[in-house]
């Protein structure tokens, strides 16, 4: 498989789409499965945004210009973004997210005396977990084809020798997304299966895939909450989330086998900016509060519709009102909680991530919401 440059003439990629889909791309022959494409971008001082070069060669225009054009906005709204910086943003219209390198690099003859590229590796709605978890993995991947392109980028056949690296960085990462996926089977983990949307899913090998997103403000107990139900622990020292921690569970419901990749979202508002992409693709939502803060249950309301800000159909709920190990000192009344459940529309649940209270019954109760939405034959 070979990177081509974008060129007048070449086909427009519309095979690609699949047929009753016309916003999804298509797994991508020749690419590991949880790879959609890769494309690399460059300001054009004439142009504006354009794709310099992709792989494979038939992504859709439509595409690759809106991948140039939000990646390379980046660079110009976020001044604090350091030239190797990972980010990870949604191209929601086609069902795809992309891991992207902002480099900037020095030159002479351009304006400023610098000049912008970003490297985009494009991957699924649905497997954005991968790339979340181990973003840290990729990086030195990254680190490398910057100080590769880096060292050429002036050259002037540095957009024919473009199709080769690229080339050379899907193999890198197809060997990396391999060992990982490895060792997590080795280890008994959830890694999510890289399918197509309607092959036939088996129970023992290919559980039924749910994104969890647990939300609130900081401190109401959301990480102990997800530590509690996946490793049976709690850790009374609180560190706040950075952005985002992920966590899996295998949880079987009646005949189905659910795989629970838990998002627990930050609630400092440093970390607003990345929530929307946070919350994209979920299919469920814990909402929780302490009840000892009369101010984290308030904001309730607003954590409910901040994801309905960006999830535009109804995904269901649950309300947690965590710390009951705490409930002498609760500043929430009974009524008030079941007014706001009543409101919201979600059951509500006394919890204590210290204790352990109703923690397995949460997670179970949202199995058997999931149990509702499975398609027959799944």
């Amino acid at each position: 498989m070979h990177a081509h440059r974008i060129s007048p003439g070449m086909g427009d990629g519309r095979d690609l789409f699949r047929a009753g889909s016309p916003n999804t791309v298509r797994i991508m022959h020749g690419l590991n499965p949880f790879i959609q494409g890769i494309v690399y971008s460059t300001y054009d001082e004439k142009r504006g945004p354009i794709p310099l070069s992709t792989l494979p060669r038939n992504i859709p225009r439509q595409v690759t210009n809106i991948v140039s054009k939000k990646t390379l906005n980046l660079l110009s709204v976020d001044g604090n973004l350091a030239s190797n910086d990972l980010e990870i943003l949604s191209f929601a219209p086609h069902d795809l997210k992309g891991l992207v390198n902002c480099m900037v690099f020095m030159d002479e003859n351009a304006r400023g005396r610098k000049r912008f590229d970003t490297l985009t590796v494009l991957f699924k709605h649905a497997h954005d977990g991968i790339f979340y978890k181990y973003i840290d993995n990729f990086t030195p991947f990254f680190n490398r084809m910057q100080e590769s392109v880096e060292s050429r980028r002036n050259d002037t056949n540095f957009t024919d020798a473009l199709p080769e690296t690229l080339s050379s960085l899907s193999g890198e990462l197809d060997h990396l997304l391999r060992e990982l996926q490895d060792s997590e089977l080795k280890a008994g983990s959830a890694f999510p299966v890289a399918r197509e949307e309607n092959a036939p899913v088996g129970k023992e090998l290919h559980p039924i895939g749910r994104k969890v997103i647990v939300v609130g403000d900081p401190g109401v107990g959301k990480t102990s909450i997800v530590l509690r139900y996946t490793n049976n622990a709690f850790k009374k020292t609180y560190v706040a989330t950075m952005g985002v921690s992920l966590s899996e569970k295998l949880v079987q419901v009646e005949d189905k086998t659910f795989e629970y990749i838990i998002w627990d979202i930050a609630g400092q508002s440093k970390f607003e900016r990345m929530r929307k992409h946070f919350y994209m693709g979920a299919n469920m939502k814990i909402l929780v509060f302490d009840i000892t803060s009369k101010e984290s249950f308030k904001n309730m309301k607003d954590w409910n519709a901040d994801i309905g800000r960006f999830i535009k159909e109804p995904i269901p709920g649950v309300i947690l009102a965590n710390k009951h190990d705490k409930e002498s000192s609760a500043t929430v009344t009974r009524d008030e909680v079941e007014q706001l459940a009543a409101k919201l529309g979600m059951k509500c649940f006394y919890t204590s991530a210290l204790s352990g209270k109703n923690i397995k019954e949460v997670f179970e109760y949202i199995g058997t919401l999931s149990l509702d939405r499975v398609s027959p034959g799944k």
